[in-house]
């Protein structure tokens, strides 16, 4: 298609492309348009209108390769009028009373977000993802439509954008797997559109002739069995199965895309989640989101001698909008297994722990700050100037966890009188000093002043600790948090001042931030609560909906020290003795069913699957509702009959539109020679017509007045301009009736 661009100069672009590329222009803005909008209706941010942002792309593709300009002009051309394009799409998104006023805000988001990426800190704004949204949403219709009309590719095409819709369905929930159907209806219809261009275009350059339909019959035909095989897929049960090789191969190249992902949420940690992804937020980067996952599904099963908090990640290093880790390396975990059945006594000495996996992960679920070994190769995270044994971040096995695997491990009794902790020294390491004090320099004073209003009385770190989890849990509701902070709003400040509504992540980093401010070494922790426990065992279920933040304070002489701002859940137990009012009591006591669990939030922005779908507890994509069931008279199977009956029309049709009727001559014959090529034999190449109805008589000698009486008004049409009277042509209807007859009984015989 791209070698005719010579033509613009003889007939004008307008002209050129309204005879010859609105339908390839349709068809590949269709496939552009249905991905763009997949994102549109996910509602990920608040974005400008991506749809015709990439309806204006594929508009510009083609003018690029149909105007006469050198590609590279094309190309820069083109840039320029999408940066323009995307440009003053995103300033309607930034705040300003003059429309420069806005574009001086978006170009101040936009480099205060590319110092986050260079700087490794948190970004909350959501303007620069939603301008990377519309920039994509441009560069992909560009892409399409230059490829399709400059390099005539269809791969080059639509690859691009079916990485994009996939990338888009994998967080969303099932329901929005429709977009796949008219997507690849789209997709495959510009196949057979490129197709038929290239077809006519070689016989055009051969000197053959073809009826000017030809176009049309080759996407007719492809759009009846391209819904047809959609169709057919679209009615395929959902199919759950596992392929043991291709979970390896994934779980083998899961790193880089781990890193993706870590770096997605550092970068835009505003972005609101559709699904329940908890084991996969302990990352290098923590943002402080709006909600908590509230999925049911298991991620491990434990055993311990009490509820403990199942710790993953800690964190050391706070800005506004969420905590991070840095300058860390990686020391292989040492110790001595103890016998596996013993769990200890949680009053003294080692504890035993047991942790069987119910999901595929890196990490290692520790029931304890201070871990002293693990039966598994692990890995310790720890900071480079501090020791393993106490600055422990993350314990992560060199071979990734999958569902059944098991370890064990024990931990030092985590049970301390309040009269030790009260006296520890304040003399603290370098290591603490320099990794657990820090505190941005844009933290509000009023978090400062509050922090030492509250421990003013208070004569020690531990008290201090005290006086502020105290005040967190009487004077600040555990919930969800339906206003939205400023994109540069300190998410703590915000808290404390703002919403005083939030989840366990809110209160863990209050605490900690606060305890910064007055002189104790802290840090965030999280991982899960104690779950679930299984009735006379010393097993607890722990769920997606478990995952949990809470707050670790040093103290020398001691190590990380537990606390629990989070009013929905019972204070840490200090001694054996406080286990009883912790909810749970001694293993081999009732533990019931009242230990505490994270709420399941119900938001905007974390969308469930409602349910009935195909597969057992209404899991699966909903039907539509195209099931096919054991009677043909139920709504599956009548809808399934009326699709058939619809796709066996659409053949009828196709049938009597292009070979039962016949508008000219022109159009007998090549119908004759189609049916012809499809039923009986091939033509070869460079027969007059006269010649190739000869051929043809003599197959079928019982037609062969029709066939030439065919070919020779095909003849006086096409050669001498002659006009067939209203008689001649009813007596070319009988002849083809005859001769499509005769055709087929010889196909049958």
């Amino acid at each position: 298609m791209a070698t005719r661009t010579e033509a613009i100069t003889q007939v004008g672009v307008v002209r050129w492309a309204r005879t010859q590329d609105w339908l390839t222009l349709l068809l590949v803005g269709a496939a552009v348009v249905v991905v763009v909008h997949s994102v549109e209706v996910a509602r990920w941010v608040t974005t400008p209108w991506l749809s015709l942002t990439a309806a204006l792309g594929v508009m510009a593709g083609l003018l690029a390769v149909r105007l006469p300009w050198k590609t590279w002009q094309g190309h820069l051309l083109a840039s320029a009028a999408g940066f323009l394009v995307v440009y003053l799409q995103g300033s309607t998104l930034a705040k300003g009373d003059t429309f420069w006023a806005r574009l001086s805000e978006l170009t101040t988001r936009l480099v205060a977000w590319f110092t986050a990426l260079l700087d490794n800190d948190i970004s909350t704004d959501t303007l620069p993802f939603a301008f990377i949204l519309t920039t994509l949403a441009w560069s992909v219709g560009y892409l399409a439509s230059w490829a399709v009309f400059r390099r005539g590719s269809v791969w080059l095409a639509v690859l691009p954008s079916a990485f994009g819709l996939l990338m888009n369905l994998t967080y969303l929930p099932e329901r929005y797997y429709y977009y796949l159907f008219p997507f690849l209806l789209a997709t495959m219809l510009l196949m057979v559109r490129l197709h038929s261009v290239q077809q006519t275009v070689q016989l055009e350059r051969q000197g053959i002739g073809h009826p000017r339909s030809l176009r049309i019959l080759w996407l007719v035909t492809g759009m009846v069995f391209s819904s047809l095989i959609v169709g057919s897929v679209f009615l395929l049960p959902p199919n759950h199965a596992r392929h043991e090789a291709l979970v390896g191969f994934w779980n083998a190249s899961r790193q880089p895309v781990e890193w993706f992902q870590g770096e997605f949420g550092r970068l835009f940690s505003a972005v609101g989640g559709k699904l329940s992804l908890s084991t996969r937020r302990f990352g290098a980067s923590f943002p402080i989101l709006p909600v908590k996952p509230s999925g049911t599904e298991p991620v491990f099963s434990g055993h311990v001698s009490y509820p403990a908090y199942w710790k993953v990640r800690a964190y050391n290093t706070y800005n506004s909008g969420g905590w991070t880790t840095d300058d860390t390396v990686m020391e292989r975990a040492l110790g001595q297994p103890l016998p596996q059945d013993d769990f200890g006594d949680p009053g003294q000495g080692e504890i035993s722990y047991e942790v069987t996996s119910s999901s595929s992960t890196p990490y290692l679920f520790i029931p304890s700050p201070n871990n002293s070994w693990v039966s598994v190769p692990a890995q310790i995270e720890r900071h480079a100037a501090a020791s393993a044994a106490t600055d422990a971040l993350s314990v992560r096995a060199k071979k990734r966890l999958e569902p059944g695997d098991s370890y064990t491990g024990s931990f030092p009794s985590p049970f301390y009188p309040e009269s030790l902790l009260r006296s520890s020294a304040q003399d603290y390491p370098q290591w603490a000093k320099d990794r657990y004090l820090g505190l941005p320099a844009s933290l509000p004073q009023r978090v400062t002043a509050l922090a030492i209003q509250l421990t003013r009385d208070a004569t020690n770190p531990y008290d201090r600790a005290v006086a502020i989890e105290k005040h967190l849990r009487a004077n600040y509701k555990y919930g969800t948090d339906l206003t939205t902070p400023e994109f540069n709003e300190d998410r703590v400040d915000h808290f404390l001042f703002q919403s005083k509504v939030g989840h366990s992540d809110h209160f863990a980093s209050a605490m900690a931030v606060m305890l910064r401010v007055v002189g104790v070494p802290s840090r965030l922790a999280t991982g899960f609560g104690p779950g679930a426990v299984q009735e006379d065992t010393t097993a607890f279920t722990v769920t997606e909906g478990d995952q949990h933040s809470w707050t670790e304070a040093y103290m020398p002489q001691v190590g990380w020290i537990e606390f629990e701002p989070s009013p929905i859940y019972p204070l840490r137990p200090r001694q054996a003795a406080d286990l009883s009012g912790f909810g749970a009591g001694l293993i081999g006591s009732n533990l019931g069913d009242d230990l505490p669990k994270e709420p399941a939030f119900n938001n905007d922005l974390e969308e469930a699957d409602p349910g009935g779908g195909r597969l057992p507890g209404g899991e699966g994509l909903r039907p539509f509702p195209l099931i096919l069931r054991v009677s043909p008279w139920s709504s599956g199977g009548i809808l399934f009959m009326m699709l058939i009956a619809l796709w066996a029309a659409g053949l009828v049709w196709v049938w009597r539109r292009f070979f039962l009727q016949l508008p000219d001559p022109e159009m007998a014959y090549a119908r004759m020679q189609r049916m012809a090529s499809l039923l009986v034999v091939e033509s070869p190449q460079g027969q007059t017509p006269r010649e190739f109805g000869v051929a043809l008589a003599a197959i079928v000698p019982e037609s062969r007045e029709d066939v030439l009486l065919i070919c020779d008004a095909f003849c006086r049409t096409l050669y001498g301009n002659a006009k067939l009277a209203e008689q001649d042509r009813l007596g070319l209807g009988v002849a083809w009736h005859r001769v499509r007859k005769a055709l087929v009984h010889y196909t049958l015989n």
